[in-house]
């Protein structure tokens, strides 16, 4: 589980470096497909429950970055349509800049743990979000950057 542990934390510091230091444009796409879907296929891999159950009061849900601090150029479009349970028939509006957002603040939140030495807790944070928050915001995300994408190819 280490191996997987320090895999997953470097692919989570490189991701939020990138966040913070990117604008999301028209040349950046690729690069946040790619690193969305090898978190998601990281993370898959990842056993969190080896390390037992925290308690919600040991997680700490501070948001580290705000929507509105997500740089996304003009020419993406940042709200698309999904949907949300895909056994029920009903679509929501989302947004690019909030699912970048959320995944990056769960993925921190492992990140600080990690750092602070505490691998089992930023594994267990890692894949509890993955499976009940970040993981969706990602499939989202990845969905509306390949129609983008691909959109956008066909246009030039």
């Amino acid at each position: 589980m280490e191996t997987q542990s320090l895999n997953f934390y470097n692919l989570a510091l490189d991701f939020c470096m990138f966040i913070e230091k990117q604008r999301i444009s028209k040349e950046t796409l690729r690069d946040t497909a790619h690193y969305l879907s090898a978190l998601y296929n990281a993370a898959l891999a990842i056993n969190y429950k080896a390390g037992g159950h925290l308690k919600t009061s040991e997680i700490n849900r501070k948001p580290r970055l705000n929507p509105d601090k997500i740089h996304i150029s003009d020419e993406i479009k940042s709200n698309y349509y999904k949907v949300f349970n895909p056994y029920k028939d009903e679509t929501v509006v989302c947004s690019l800049s909030d699912d970048i957002c959320d995944i990056y603040n769960d993925l921190q939140e492992g990140v600080e743990k990690y750092e602070s030495g505490d691998h089992s807790t930023a594994a267990y944070i890692w894949g509890f979000y993955f499976e009940n928050h970040w993981g969706r915001h990602c499939l989202g995300a990845l969905a509306a950057l390949h129609q983008i994408l691909y959109e956008l190819e066909w246009e030039s």
